[in-house]
């Protein structure tokens, strides 16, 4: 929609409030997202405010508009609170430690641009052109922000209530998308899956794990994740950290740490 915005705002003479909120309103981007989530704004200048990027703002001075970097301030700490609410529901047997951690590994640059491709934030966002020339619309940071935005917009709309409602349906749509509940604690796995293989080994009296890496000639890296002194899994690609991660994350996936015997699995690239 950014394209198309900045060539209405250009070539219309009268770009009085009205005539933006009007554009935006009637936008098939603006119907589609608000169907999605099953919202109408009763303050359509918040909805306004929650996709405007800062680039917009800065190189439209004359428009007015306020960016989204307060209500993004403002969602950043209700999707906390919304996380935190469910996690305390769903798991009333973790302490305060783990409940954090799993907390931020559920809110988090990747795990909100994931919600955002869910919303199609990338068809919505108003941005200026420089952002538009570098493609701001598929960068994390942006899509991440916008989302943060979208809720504290709703927030300030309808309260932490209206909020809530919104955030359960997306969480349906993530779960309709990916078969899968967003709410997990599968999540802390795929989110730092060193430091939990590692809480997990000492626990079990099995030391902390250890990487080993030897570089190929083709300029490759083999890498050997050891538990207890025993290789348990090996896997080739052209990145260290990135294989460590991913060993670490099947050795958990497989509850291989339990075990002695060695797999290998030889990757092109990483993932």
């Amino acid at each position: 929609m950014s394209v198309e915005f900045i060539e209405f705002i250009t070539d219309k003479k009268d770009c009085s409030r009205e005539v933006l909120l009007d554009f935006i309103l009637n936008h098939s981007s603006t119907k589609n997202l608000l169907q999605k989530i099953d919202y109408q704004f009763n303050n359509f200048e918040l909805f306004l405010m929650s996709i405007t990027h800062p680039s917009l703002t800065n190189e439209f001075p004359e428009l007015k508009l306020e960016s989204n970097q307060r209500l993004e301030y403002l969602g950043d700490a209700v999707i906390d609170l919304l996380i935190a609410d469910s996690l305390i529901k769903t798991y009333p047997s973790f302490q305060e430690g783990k409940l954090s951690k799993l907390r931020s590994a559920l809110v988090n640059e990747l795990s909100l641009v994931l919600l955002s491709n869910i919303l199609d934030l990338s068809h919505i966002i108003l941005l200026g052109k420089g952002e538009l020339h570098t493609k701001g619309y598929v960068k994390s940071s942006v899509l991440s922000d916008a989302f943060e935005s979208l809720i504290g917009g709703i927030f300030q709309d309808s309260g932490f209530a209206g909020a809530q409602k919104v955030f359960s349906t997306i969480l349906n749509l993530y779960q309709e998308q990916f078969k899968a509940d967003y709410i997990t604690d599968d999540a802390l796995d795929e989110f730092d899956p060193k430091s939990r293989l590692q809480e997990l080994t000492v626990a079990l009296g099995k030391g902390l794990p250890q990487y080993q890496n030897i570089e190929t000639e083709d300029r490759q890296y083999k890498v050997d994740l050891m538990i207890d002194n025993k290789i348990v899994l090996t896997r080739i690609g052209p990145a260290k950290k990135q294989i460590e991660r991913e060993l670490a994350y099947q050795v958990l996936k497989k509850k291989l740490y339990l075990e002695g015997d060695k797999h290998v699995i030889k990757t092109s690239a990483s993932k």
